[in-house]
């Protein structure tokens, strides 16, 4: 059924002479019923009314028809109906029924999903994060062209480039994530003993008493000359040097894993190198990982073995989510090979 209506500043209000909606609203929809056409003598002329407003609303389902010749009248009609332009009380009503004809709506996606042939994916809940270690140009490229499918079968040719992105770190924020993570330090040295532990203080009143104080990052290491032990918590950044002096964990892994902050090691004296091993784990919102490092260091040259498990990111990155997630986990070997600075012992 189609009412017909009469703009008014910016409004619209039913006709007089239209039918109004009454108990079947929910299967009805309203046309604007004073259009300008051509007359039969091929002048210019006002067409009013509801036999105006009516084949306002068949032009649409005909376009609709034409270029998805896959659906049905009813179909149509459906779509017509629920991407209306609501009018009145919010939702069907009495007068208005469904709302005002809308083409834009109508013939746009609804709800799009993406599909790969046995599953579908909402468009909108669909995001691709794609690690600094990778470039986007491609990746957009290849989505620039691509084709949805919306809640009524639908397909539309379109771009989802837009859905590709890429992190990025500023100065102020890799400056607030140390500032937190390092906070205050305290430190104890005594033999082959050392250990630091990193806190931050909080004050949540006016009174001397009203600070509360929480253990942010931890490390200890333990040598005899030969062989070294270490081990820190939450301390990614405190990583790079052990109480032998070497950088028990690899560059990558860092760079890669990072919150991957808790970790163990042995370190070795063997003739004229030195073996260590690291093993180390983390778990953050959503993901986690485990990293293991073995490193050979012997003359001038530090060579480094890993493999990062990851399970949640790609990289130390969030991979997306929805139909655009680059996947749920990742396996990585890398090998790091590097000249060593002796002014760093």
């Amino acid at each position: 059924m189609v009412g017909s209506l009469s703009p008014v500043l910016n409004a619209y209000q039913i006709e007089e002479y239209s039918n109004r909606v009454g108990t079947i609203k929910d299967r009805t929809v309203v046309a604007v019923g004073l259009n300008v056409t051509t007359l039969v003598d091929g002048t210019v002329g006002v067409f009013s009314d509801t036999s105006s407003a009516t084949p306002v609303v068949a032009a649409l389902a005909a376009d609709i028809l034409l270029k998805w010749p896959q659906l049905t009248g009813q179909q149509a009609g459906d779509v017509i109906l629920h991407t209306a332009w609501d009018l009145g009380a919010p939702g069907s009503n009495e007068v208005f029924g469904m709302g005002l004809v809308d083409f834009k709506a109508a013939l746009a996606p609804v709800d799009p999903t993406l599909s790969n042939g046995s599953t579908q994916t909402s468009v909108a809940g669909s995001v691709m994060i794609v690690p600094g270690a990778f470039g986007t140009a491609a990746l957009q490229t290849a989505l620039s062209h691509v084709t949805v499918l919306d809640a009524y079968g639908r397909d539309f040719a379109d771009s989802i480039a837009a859905l590709v992105v890429q992190p990025q770190v500023t100065a102020d924020h890799r400056i607030a994530r140390r500032v937190q993570q390092m906070g205050r330090q305290a430190s104890l040295a005594f033999g082959g003993f050392s250990g630091s532990m990193g806190f931050t203080s909080v004050r949540f009143g006016p009174g001397a008493d009203q600070v509360r104080s929480a253990a942010t990052a931890g490390t200890f290491g333990c040598t005899d000359g030969t062989t070294g032990v270490h081990a820190a918590w939450n301390t990614a950044d405190m990583l790079q040097a052990d109480v032998m002096g070497l950088a028990p964990f690899a560059d990558g892994v860092l760079a890669y894993v990072p919150q991957a902050g808790t970790s163990v090691g042995v370190d070795r004296v063997l003739g004229s190198g030195r073996l260590r091993l690291t093993m180390a784990a983390g778990r953050t919102s959503g993901s986690a990982a485990q990293a293991m490092t073995l490193g050979w260091s012997r003359g001038g040259f530090d060579l480094r073995a890993s493999f990062i498990d990851e399970d949640g990111t790609l990289m130390g990155m969030p991979t997306g989510a929805g139909g655009l997630r680059l996947g749920r986990s990742a396996r990585t070997v890398m090998v790091e090979g590097a000249p060593v600075d002796r002014r760093d012992r």
